[in-house]
C-alpha cells in the first residue's frame, strides 16, 4: 500500500516526536509564499527564496535567544509550582 504525501509527514513527525524533537510548531515555505504585505499581496518568491527567508528568521541569534528565554521561564514556573505542591 502507497502512503500519501500527508500520512508519510505524520509519520515523518510520529519519528521525530519518538526521538525527543518537539514538532508541535512546524513552519512550511507556504507560510512564507502566502504571508499577506501590507498592501494585501502576497509576495512573488520563488520556493528557494521563502525557504532561505525561514532559514533566515528561524536560526536567527533573537529567536533562539527568545527561545532559550522562554524555556528557561517555563522551567522556573513548573519547579516553582512542583515545590508549593
Amino acid at each position: 500500500m502507497k502512503h500519501t504525501f500527508n500520512e508519510r509527514i505524520k509519520d515523518a513527525k510520529k519519528i521525530l516526536d519518538m526521538n525527543g524533537y518537539y514538532v508541535g510548531n512546524l513552519w512550511v515555505i507556504d507560510d512564507v509564499l502566502n504571508f499577506e504585505l501590507f498592501d494585501g499581496s502576497t509576495p512573488n518568491l520563488n520556493k528557494n527564496e521563502a525557504m532561505g527567508i525561514l532559514d533566515k528568521v528561524l536560526s536567527s541569534e533573537w529567536i533562539t535567544e527568545q527561545i532559550f528565554v522562554s524555556i528557561g521561564e517555563h522551567i522556573e514556573d513548573l519547579l516553582e509550582s512542583k515545590a508549593n505542591n
